[in-house]
């Protein structure tokens, strides 16, 4: 037996979007904050400081020529306390941009060419030093196995215990089907937590009209 399960590239491609999504807001908060934000920050401190001691018909007049000569929008801008917050929440967003694309960038990339290989006596994770040898698997939970396509492999190192977890979303599900197998080959049914690759279970009775 020789089964090598690649990565889904489908699969860790949602991050893949997630992420550059997530850097997409990240720069439009940065032209925000940078660009855009500062340039209403100037025309605010003018209406609403320079301009703070004229009169109502004065300040309006000073502001029309002050709009036209500097090709401004005359709209009264919003005060500059209220644009100071709005530059400080543009780098919050973008701080917690960056806390959801980093994490996303690296869990596409990091994936790709990766695998999980079997042979008639052992698994051999691309990412991991040393395989994990069939007869060395105590038990297999596979509760989530049906649903979620996630089952964990409990197995022993000489005394210390350790866990795996198959996962057949993110890599091919044809293959890890036939290493999920494989693995609970030699095992009991007690050390199976649900149904083993290939049962189904039993259909319901119906019942019958007398």
């Amino acid at each position: 037996m020789q089964v090598k399960a690649r990565y889904e590239e489908a699969f860790f491609r949602k991050f893949l979007y997630i992420a550059l999504v997530c850097a997409a807001y990240s720069l439009w908060c940065l032209y925000d904050g940078i660009v855009k934000y500062p340039a209403d920050l100037v025309r605010a401190k003018v209406y609403h400081e320079d301009m703070k001691d004229l009169d109502s018909a004065a300040r309006e007049k000073a502001w029309l020529d002050r709009t036209t000569s500097e090709d401004w929008k005359p709209l009264v801008p919003d005060a500059p306390a209220d644009i100071e917050q709005d530059i400080s929440q543009q780098y919050m967003q973008i701080a917690v941009c960056l806390l959801i694309a980093i994490p996303m960038f690296l869990k596409y990339f990091l994936a790709r060419g990766t695998y999980i290989e079997a042979t008639d006596t052992e698994i051999r994770p691309s990412w991991l030093k040393t395989a994990i040898p069939f007869e060395s698997i105590t038990k297999i939970d596979k509760t989530r196995w049906k649903k979620k396509g996630i089952a964990k492999l409990y197995y022993s190192v000489g005394s210390v215990s350790k866990s795996f977890t198959l996962d057949d979303f993110k890599f091919a599900q044809t293959e890890m089907a036939m290493i999920m197998a494989r693995a609970e080959r030699d095992l009991p049914d007690s050390a199976i937590i649900g149904l083993r690759q290939g049962e189904e279970p039993a259909p319901e009775s119906g019942s019958q009209n007398t």
